[in-house]
């Protein structure tokens, strides 16, 4: 992908690289007011059809794993650069953890 090439980022496999700017803005805003961000990462199990939003909507049944992560404000770095790295390296390991759910059908 082009933006991970220019930053001399590494590609990831199953998402989108993050805009850190609006992260770090929201943090920066938000100050004194959130104590934590929570990161949630659905993944639906394979079954007969991967279901769409349609499905969802007609009420099919589907199963699926959620990942939930809550993390302290104060792990992640107020400066602009030091929390655009931040937002890079935890897209990494999101990344990863879906890679895993992808490859094992769990999160565990």
């Amino acid at each position: 992908m082009k933006i991970t090439q220019e930053n001399g980022l590494p590609e990831l496999k199953l998402h989108i690289p993050s805009r850190t700017k609006d992260f770090t803005l929201l943090l920066q805003g938000a100050k004194n007011r959130i104590a934590a961000v929570y990161d949630l990462t659905v993944g639906f199990k394979k079954t007969r059809a991967a279901p769409t939003l349609l499905s969802i909507l007609k009420e099919r049944s589907c199963q699926a794993e959620m990942f939930v992560k809550c993390i302290s404000v104060l792990e992640i770095p107020q400066d602009s650069e030091r929390c655009n790295n931040w937002v890079h390296k935890f897209y990494q390991e999101k990344d990863q953890i879906y890679v895993y759910f992808v490859n094992h059908g769990t999160f565990e």
